[in-house]
């Protein structure tokens, strides 16, 4: 394959996973970090394949979906749409606007992700490993992002993703699930950096 995967995402530690998986299959990747730079990265690099995330900077990821699929060089241009929300409107929608599949970030397996970008490029996949993963990755949590006041609420925190017990910002600890159950590819938890308080 010739022509990259494009990786549409502004925040760097989901941007870093999927590279990760991807590039221990042997494809190569480019990344946006914003919808303005994917559409443009769409259109000078004619990538294989496209995962977009749909909250994103300048432009979200129906906006940049739209705008590719009414280009006449970049319509056919499979796309996957990346998201923590997964709610059934959201997927509909990316659906109606031209996506050819939809996974949540965090949730879709690495082999998972795999399967879906062999299956929209017409590769095989008999031969497809278990690409490697770090046993940990640490997120940060964007508050402006739309899902971040639902999730803060669900924690039960009241100054945004502060810690309770030091003030410090809490980060998003992914770490790797053992038991290996469908559809789970980390266990998350909140921890502090400061006191290594857990939540």
């Amino acid at each position: 394959m010739n022509n990259p995967i494009l990786i549409a995402e502004d925040e760097a530690s989901f941007r870093r996973i999927y590279r990760d998986v991807l590039e221990s299959q042997g494809f190569t990747v480019i990344e946006a970090v914003d919808g303005q730079a994917a559409i443009e990265m769409a259109k000078q690099h004619q990538p294989a394949l496209i995962l977009l995330d749909i909250i994103m900077p300048k432009k979200d990821g129906y906006a940049v979906l739209t705008e590719l699929r009414a280009d006449p060089a970049t319509r056919a241009i499979p796309v996957i749409m990346f998201s923590v929300l997964g709610e059934k409107t959201d997927v509909s929608k990316g659906l109606q606007l031209g996506a050819n599949d939809y996974a949540m970030k965090g949730m879709t397996t690495p082999r998972e992700i795999i399967q879906k970008v062999r299956t929209l490029l017409n590769q095989p996949a008999a031969k497809l490993q278990e690409p490697p993963a770090p046993d940990i990755y640490h997120l940060r949590i964007m508050p402006t992002k739309g899902d971040a006041v639902i999730f803060q609420k669900d924690l039960d925190l009241d100054k945004s993703f502060d810690c309770p017990k030091c003030g410090n910002e809490l980060n998003l600890e992914l770490q790797r699930a053992t038991d290996r159950q469908p559809g789970h590819w980390y266990v998350g938890h909140m921890v502090c950096p400061g006191c290594k308080n857990e939540i």
